[in-house]
């Protein structure tokens, strides 16, 4: 059966490229889809634990009368109904015995992936939160471009104290923790906890990054370490607005203290949050419209075609039924032709997928494929061999034996 219907493919490739070339334009549009979806989800959902529209973010490091940097458990005491607060921590890196650094450097930043669960992609190596820990070593991920050489597992001596190069990133990943001021309230989503080295070296000046392990940091690292991102404050879902204001209210008087302007460095979460699922929606909206009407495309190609093709292969079934064969193995290998043409068409838009990652011909989407990505190109191809499966059994069904040899005879 396999071979008949591995010979029945063969015949009519011809007939069928057009078939295969929008089942190819459907695979390469899922994948690129999907791929937008998860980078930017992943993105979205990363920041979750303390994004929602609940909350507010601080653009400033705020200092209590003692010029102490006000930590996380503080703002729980002074605010109501706080149910998390994210603060990433920065330093500076300068002091080496090998290498000769300017004093802003090396930016070793770190947070807790208890309120953070975005992991950026590596190049090369692992998460320096799921490396081994070595007492007296702090496991860092490193960007590529860093002024010496770096190798996974390699360790580097910087103001005292031993790093170990778990994972390496690249300079367009983008990376949480890196403060992204912003122009305008309305453009605020959660694309502004993220920014990438490229972007940072804009401004003028090298950047290079070192994201380092939170636990090790609370173990090892002896001096306080200052603000890296935004400081994400986030209260309980039944919190009334009242109560927000009251708690900006709080917030002002320690701005005040510091001279500064609370309207300057606090924004509430709602509206960005709202913004935030808006631009995903438009990222992804006109793929999912296009990816839509190729498929609606497709399904009507495959009602066409499969009707064509047991018309033009009737004469071969009224053969291999004279020779002993049954409708129902008819089927069976007319539906292994089918896979065939998907299988066929899953390849070249593998091919194309690599060329365009390879290429880079779609900025801002990295192309990936995972179980996500086979599931639903498996749902897709198992409704459209569905489609081409029901049209040739319902087809096969009212054709008569008979007829098929009286129409051979004329």
């Amino acid at each position: 059966m396999i071979n008949l219907g591995i010979n029945e493919f063969i015949r009519n490739i011809k007939k069928n490229i057009l078939i295969i070339i929008l089942f190819v334009s459907v695979y390469v549009m899922t994948i690129l889809v999907v791929s937008a979806f998860m980078e930017q989800y992943r993105q979205f959902d990363g920041v979750s634990n303390v994004f929602d529209d609940t909350g507010i973010m601080v653009y400033a490091n705020l200092q209590d009368k003692e010029g102490n940097p006000i930590t996380p458990q503080r703002y729980k005491e002074v605010l109501k109904k706080v149910e998390n607060v994210e603060m990433p921590f920065g330093t500076d890196l300068f002091e080496s015995n090998e290498i000769q650094l300017d004093r802003s450097s090396i930016h070793l930043v770190t947070y807790s992936e208890k309120n953070i669960s975005y992991v950026p992609r590596l190049l090369a190596g692992e998460w320096c939160e799921d490396a081994k820990t070595e007492k007296g070593v702090i496991n860092v991920v490193a960007s590529n471009n860093m002024p010496f050489v770096i190798k996974i597992g390699s360790k580097v001596e910087l103001n005292g104290y031993t790093f170990k190069i778990t994972g390496i990133i690249g300079e367009n990943e983008p990376l949480y923790g890196h403060l992204t001021g912003y122009d305008d309230i309305n453009s605020i989503s959660y694309l502004n906890y993220y920014s990438t080295i490229n972007q940072k070296r804009s401004l003028g000046t090298e950047y290079y990054v070192l994201l380092a392990d939170y636990e090790d940091m609370k173990r090892e690292y002896k001096y306080p370490m200052g603000l890296a991102g935004i400081i994400t404050i986030d209260f309980y879902d039944d919190i009334t607005k009242d109560e927000i204001k009251a708690n900006i209210d709080t917030m002002d008087e320690l701005f005040e203290y510091m001279g500064l302007s609370a309207s300057n460095y606090i924004v509430e979460t709602e509206q960005p949050y709202e913004h935030s699922k808006q631009l995903l929606d438009v990222k992804l909206m006109p793929m999912v419209v296009i990816l839509a009407v190729f498929i609606g495309i497709l399904v009507l190609s495959m009602v066409v075609s499969s009707s064509i093709n047991v018309l033009y292969e009737k004469k071969n079934y009224g053969v291999y039924f004279i020779c002993g064969n049954s409708w129902k193995k008819t089927f069976i290998f007319s539906s292994v032709s089918w896979s065939m043409v998907a299988l066929t068409a899953l390849v070249v838009a593998g091919c194309i997928c690599i060329v365009i990652s390879a290429i880079s011909a779609f900025k801002g989407i990295v192309l990936t494929f995972s179980l996500v990505h086979f599931l639903i190109l498996l749902a897709i191809t198992l409704v459209l061999l569905m489609v081409a499966f029901i049209i040739s059994y319902r087809m096969l069904r009212k054709i008569q034996p008979v007829s098929i040899l009286k129409d051979n005879d004329k």
